[in-house]
């Protein structure tokens, strides 16, 4: 088992990935030993991640990260536009950088600002375990206010006046 976690440094693995795959392991042979049985000690006990300051043989793969320009963003649009469910926090997420779960954690009556053309970031969706979802705190605390362009304030503002609207008709069912 150290053998395999100094294999997967070696290619190149963050140490955030040989963290989890070390907690995996640990936890399924520690219950392979109790309640079990099927094995009398956990062999992964002694193994350790390489050090912080260890060099691996291939460098630590990273992320690539690509930059969507106007006219795939606009191909995108043109596939989910005004009158879908995911326009707006593709809109969002493109026009005001927001992460997913701070879409769909919004509640436009509240967060957004129309006096002051602003957008107001006080929470992120989440899913639990048992896969319950919740609010929490924006990751890294990052509470913030978005100064609104035109076209980001006249969608939003389009969102909140049909909100208002269907809460008037629906009443008490809404």
């Amino acid at each position: 088992l150290q053998t395999f976690i100094n294999q997967k440094f070696n290619e190149g693995f963050s140490r955030n990935t040989l963290s989890n795959i070390k907690g995996i392991l640990n936890k399924s042979l520690k219950y392979a030993v109790t309640p079990l049985h099927f094995i009398k000690t956990n062999p992964m006990n002694d193994v350790t991640l390489p050090l912080p300051n260890a060099k691996p043989k291939v460098p630590t793969r990273k992320k690539t990260r690509g930059v969507i320009t106007r006219e795939e963003f606009q191909r995108i649009i043109e596939r989910f536009p005004a009158d879908t469910s995911q326009h707006i926090p593709l809109m969002l997420g493109y026009r005001c950088g927001l992460r997913l779960g701070e879409v769909f954690a919004l509640d436009i009556l509240n967060d957004f600002d129309e006096e002051n053309k602003e957008l107001h970031v006080n929470f992120q969706a989440q899913n639990n375990t048992s896969n319950i979802w919740y609010l929490a705190e924006p990751k890294f605390n990052s509470y913030r206010v978005i100064d609104l362009d035109d076209v980001t304030y006249q969608l939003l503002k389009d969102k909140k006046a049909q909100i208002e609207k269907d809460k008037a008709y629906f009443d008490s069912a809404y």
